[in-house]
Formats: structure tokens, C-alpha cells, sequence
């Protein structure tokens, strides 16, 4: 009985690893090769001979072209303001007007010595004629004819004062009406209606930011310089700007201006372009996203940059042979543009790469080329 037992414990235990053998691997030698070759799915791409700008990317500050802090070149009371914060004024525009009754006082005062002086220079002229004929027939003294000359030199002196002294009260009665020195986009009213405004005040009436055109400030690397300045030679040189918020929407300017000095501790040069931003897109004080465009490479050899992988070995894609195996190729990278990797060696124009599905790759690795859903997501 236990012989017999035992027995049937051997042959159950060689029915259990047949069995579970059988589940492992299946009939006979067509289930592991099976699972061998099962391909993966991915996504794949060719490369492609293309035209791809030169271009730097970098972050640039929006900058008012013009900035003007509004002051009153005369003492006074605001008694009228003509616009409101935040509002677009044009060259000299009408921006406040201060009382103007004490200059006109002023200005009468003025004009009316101006009337006596020349009066008093007319009958001086009239007297030293008389005087001239009088000394010429021995009827008058020279002594009368020198105080006759003296009268009307000093009296000629103080109609010109007087003269200087009117035109000085009208300046100043217009500069009761303060204009706009440019045109643009007012900020905050610092003083209105009632407030006595003085020329010594340290506070502006109004700042205005000229926006239309804007400029744009940015930094390049130095060993921009010398592509830069060539470019500038060949022609105008593009910037595309980007608000961060909105990154798809791109304002385009031109390069104005390159800073005649390199900043020793960051090594970057100062580059400033103009954009014309109608729709005022661009505010000063906003950070952008540029694009500098310096020149266009043609024929070059390029691949989606997702198909493009690193490791400790290097930079590499995943070529997809005839037979739907891969092949991990070393690629030297030149630069990225858009969504594309420009590659200077490794693979020729027409080749297949694969853009999507790596993670189950390896070199020999059979797969099959799959469109629409990601293929990860699809083995997910």
C-alpha cells in the first residue's frame, strides 16, 4: 500500500509540471518562438531633406520706444484735465490746463511797457535829429547831442527787455496748456483736477509709453556676434516674439540695433528689435519668448524630434529595416527647430525611424508600424 502510494504521488507530480508546462510554453515548439517574435507596435517617421532657419531662442523684455514723464513747465492750479488713465493721446494732444490769470496779468503788465518804452524810444530818435541840426549850427552844445545818443541807446535797450519779457509771458501762458510731447499710451493721473502743480515737483502729471512701434530687448550668447552681423549685412533680420501666456500667437520685428559692447561677466551682448504691434500685443515690462532668424540651411537631414534617444552610450534612433526589424543607430545631432531634429550624421535622407513605442525596443527587435492611437497606449 505505501509502495503503491508512492507511486501515485511520483506520477501526479509529473502530471502537474507537464501540465504546467504545457500552459508555459504550449504544443510543441511553436509557442516560444511565437512570443519571440511578436512584434511591437510603433510609430514611425522618414527622415527628410529640409530648409531649416538658423534661429536662437531666447527670452526678451518688451520695452517702451519712447517714455515721457508729463511735468508742468509752469507753477500753477489744474482747472481742467482732458483725458483719463490708461487712454491713447496723440502728439500734442491737450492734456491739462492750469489757470492761466495770473500770467495774463502778467502779460498785460508787460505789453504795456512795452507800448511806453517804444513811445519813449520814438521821441528820443525825434530828439537827437533835432539835436544833430541844432549842434550844426552852433544852436545846441555837443554836450546835448551825447545826452540825446545816451537816451536813445538806453531806451532801445529797454524795449528789447520789454520786447524779451512779452515773448518769455506768452511761452509761459501756453505752457498753461500742458500737451503731449508724444504719442502713445498714458498711465496713472498723479495730480488732477485742483491740485497746484510746480515745476520743482518730483512727481510727473502723467508718464506716457510710446508702444506703437514697441521695442524688444534681449541677450544672445557671444558666439552669436559674428552670424548675426553677417546677417545684418545680407539683409533684415526677422525676430518672432511670444507672449509666454500664448505662445502660438507671434508678433514679427526687426533687428534695430546691436550693442557695441559685450558684457564681460555674462558674456552676452544687448540686441533690440522693433515691432510695429498695431494691435498692441506687446506691453512694456512683458517677458517674451524670441526667435531670432539669422539665415536658412537647406537639404538638410531631418526626424521628428521624439525619434531621437539618449543614453550612456550616446544619441541614437531606432532604424526600422526592410524585414520590420530595428536598428539602434548612433546619430550626431546638429540643432533642434519646431518639433524637428536636424541630424549631421548617422542616417540618410528616406530612412524610417521609429517616433514613438521605444520603451519595448531593443536592437533586432521585430515591430509593426501603427497610425492613429499611440502604440503605448494601445499594448497599455
Amino acid at each position: 500500500m505505501r509502495m503503491n502510494s508512492r507511486r501515485f504521488a511520483v506520477l501526479g507530480g509529473l502530471v502537474l509540471v507537464a501540465a504546467v508546462a504545457w500552459v508555459a510554453f504550449g504544443r510543441g515548439d511553436g509557442g516560444v518562438v511565437a512570443r519571440r517574435e511578436a512584434s511591437v507596435p510603433v510609430r514611425a517617421a522618414k527622415a527628410e531633406l529640409r530648409d531649416v532657419p538658423l534661429e536662437v531662442q531666447t527670452v526678451g523684455l518688451v520695452q517702451a520706444r519712447e517714455t515721457v514723464a508729463v511735468r508742468p513747465r509752469v507753477d500753477g492750479q489744474i482747472i481742467s484735465v482732458h483725458f483719463k488713465d490708461g487712454d491713447r493721446v496723440e502728439a500734442d494732444q491737450k492734456l491739462f490746463t492750469l489757470d492761466p490769470r495770473s500770467i495774463k496779468a502778467q502779460l498785460a503788465q508787460a505789453e504795456a511797457m512795452l507800448v511806453k518804452d517804444r513811445a519813449t524810444l520814438a521821441q528820443a530818435r525825434a530828439d537827437i535829429q533835432r539835436y544833430t541840426e541844432l549842434v550844426a549850427s552852433r544852436a545846441a552844445s555837443q554836450q546835448k547831442y551825447e545826452q540825446a545818443k545816451a537816451m536813445v541807446e538806453t531806451t532801445a535797450a529797454s524795449v528789447q527787455a520789454d520786447e524779451a519779457q512779452v515773448e518769455n509771458l506768452r511761452a509761459q501762458l501756453s505752457w498753461t496748456d500742458i500737451r503731449a510731447p508724444i504719442a502713445g499710451r498714458v498711465g496713472t493721473i498723479n495730480l488732477t483736477l485742483g491740485a497746484v502743480v510746480k515745476t520743482a515737483d518730483a512727481t510727473p502729471l502723467v508718464t506716457i509709453n510710446a508702444i506703437q512701434p514697441v521695442r524688444v530687448q534681449l541677450s544672445l550668447p557671444q558666439r552669436w556676434l559674428v552670424p548675426l552681423r553677417k546677417a545684418l549685412q545680407a539683409g533684415a533680420v526677422d525676430v518672432a516674439a511670444a507672449r509666454q501666456e500664448a505662445p502660438d500667437v507671434t508678433a514679427v520685428g526687426r533687428v534695430e540695433y546691436v550693442d557695441n559692447n559685450i558684457d564681460a561677466q555674462t558674456g552676452a551682448f544687448v540686441v533690440k528689435a522693433s515691432f510695429e504691434n498695431n494691435d498692441e500685443t506687446l506691453w512694456p515690462g512683458m517677458f517674451v519668448n524670441c526667435r531670432v532668424k539669422l539665415s536658412t540651411e537647406g537639404g538638410v537631414v531631418a526626424v521628428p524630434s521624439s525619434a531621437v534617444r539618449t543614453n550612456q552610450g550616446g544619441t541614437f534612433v531606432f532604424v526600422i529595416r526592410d524585414d520590420k526589424t530595428v536598428k539602434i543607430t548612433p546619430v550626431k545631432v546638429g540643432r533642434v527647430w519646431n518639433d524637428y531634429t536636424v541630424l549631421e550624421s548617422g542616417i540618410s535622407s528616406g530612412e524610417t525611424v521609429v517616433t514613438d513605442g521605444h520603451l519595448r525596443l531593443a536592437d533586432g527587435t521585430k515591430i509593426e508600424i501603427r497610425t492613429g492611437a499611440s502604440p503605448v497606449a494601445a499594448v497599455n
